[in-house]
């Protein structure tokens, strides 16, 4: 139906550009959705070839998602080699090391997404505390994991209110 049309419009507009990112990139997305995971990646390659730190962040999602982590890990190193402002791509490296059961690297890769999302202001981010404070938990610090745990609380408070339209206040 109405996916099968959107592939084809995105398909006929890579047809008159063939090395547009914006096409590749939402193709990318519609196939790693899908689950296949081998037409998301040439997707998001050809992306990459003009908006790398993007792309490769997308490919390193769509991965994630697909409960591969090593391989998310490998296209997040990529993005950041390519930007190293990718807020997203810190956070599935911190998400990679935690699985792997090195917190010490998580939370390295956890504060990198943490400056990254400080420098857009407005910017939330949810579980990026939780995974935080869950580590630094994990590490015996529990006083800056409660730190951690109750900025999280906040920070769904406040995506609720957007969500909600609500007028809120944000102490910044």
């Amino acid at each position: 139906g109405r996916d099968r049309e959107g592939i084809k419009a995105l398909e006929k507009v890579i047809e008159i550009d063939p090395l547009r990112p914006e096409p590749h990139m939402a193709l990318a997305k519609i196939y790693g959705l899908a689950g296949n995971a081998s037409k998301a990646t040439k997707h998001a390659e050809i992306a990459a070839g003009k908006e790398p730190g993007k792309a490769f962040e997308l490919l390193a999602q769509i991965l994630m998602d697909a409960k591969r982590p090593k391989e998310a890990a490998v296209f997040a190193r990529r993005s950041l080699q390519a930007d190293p402002q990718r807020m997203m791509s810190h956070f599935i490296l911190g998400m990679a090391a935690r699985q792997e059961g090195s917190c010490e690297r998580a939370l390295v890769s956890f504060r990198a997404a943490a400056e990254a999302k400080a420098r857009q202001k407005g910017m939330l981010f949810r579980s990026l505390h939780f995974q935080t404070g869950d580590c630094l938990a994990r590490l015996g610090r529990e006083a800056e994991a409660e730190t951690e745990f109750l900025a999280e609380l906040e920070e769904r408070r406040i995506i609720r209110a957007r969500r909600a339209d609500k007028p809120i206040a944000i102490d910044e």
